[in-house]
């Protein structure tokens, strides 16, 4: 019962194939032909194990012929000692004593020798005369020189920017007392002209002092007293704008700002000196 039941299901187990055996064959075939091939070639060529090989040396030329051809034109290593070498005495050179004239050319060995000559002493007038002549030519140098010097410091002063403010002397002591000397004045000399000189002085170190804005004058202006500064004492004026400036202050040099231009691009300006109103 129990086999009839199986007999449908045969059809549905594992199938088994099974391998061809004639690619095999025909592999194991190539590799015995190709190690056979390796085998011949090696053996063709003299490479047998235990052969003894031999060379024909009928035609190769000796090995000492090569070491002599190494050594050709080589010496040997020995230092021996130095062979004699022949000196030749070389025959000292003639000397060609020049033909001399016996009546032009004496002999010198036969003409006695003259003593040294001294030089002799110039005359005390030539000597005086010389000396003369170096102190003017001196004294002629250091004159051209101071003159050249006047020269150059009176160009300079023409051309010197130096004002002189004369305002000073208008006043009522000076022009009342016009020659009375002044304490450490020279007689010579009158004391309007020391004034102009002194204010010559004043004007030159003032124009030395860079300041043509007077920022000195303001600065003192500034520093007086405050009582003197401000509004009128008597009437109150009233503000006109909250940008208006009364007379005393002073706009620090801080402030950075702007110009109008035509040119191209952002210009700034800064103020480098205090401004005072």
């Amino acid at each position: 019962m129990t086999q009839s039941l199986k007999l449908g299901e045969t059809g549905a187990g594992p199938k088994i194939r099974r391998l061809n055996r004639l690619p095999i064959i025909v592999a194991i075939a190539l590799v015995v032909m190709f190690f056979a091939v390796i085998f011949y070639g090696l053996s063709s060529r003299g490479l047998r194990f235990g052969a003894d090989t031999q060379f024909d040396t009928s035609s190769a030329p000796p090995a000492s012929n090569d070491a002599e051809r190494l050594k050709q034109g080589v010496p040997d290593g020995i230092i021996g000692e130095p062979k004699p070498v022949p000196v030749i005495a070389a025959p000292a050179p003639e000397r060609a004593e020049p033909a001399r004239n016996p009546f032009n050319d004496p002999d010198p060995a036969l003409t006695p020798a003259s003593p040294p000559q001294q030089p002799a002493l110039e005359p005390e007038a030539v000597w005086r005369a010389r000396l003369q002549r170096e102190f003017d030519e001196q004294a002629m140098r250091e004159y051209n020189r101071q003159q050249m010097a006047s020269l150059q410091a009176e160009d300079a002063a023409v051309n010197s920017p130096i004002g002189v403010n004369l305002k000073a002397l208008e006043s009522p002591s000076v022009s009342a007392t016009p020659n009375a000397p002044q304490p450490g004045a020279t007689p010579n000399r009158p004391a309007s002209a020391l004034d102009l000189y002194g204010a010559a002085l004043q004007a030159g170190v003032n124009g030395q002092s860079a300041d043509p804005n007077g920022q000195g004058g303001k600065e003192k202006f500034f520093n007086q007293d405050i009582a003197d500064l401000g509004y009128l004492p008597n009437s109150i004026v009233p503000q006109i704008s909250p940008f208006e400036l009364k007379r005393g202050p002073v706009i620090p040099a801080t402030p950075v700002t702007g110009i109008n231009s035509d040119l191209p691009g952002r210009i700034t300006a800064h103020a480098s000196q205090n401004a005072y109103h």
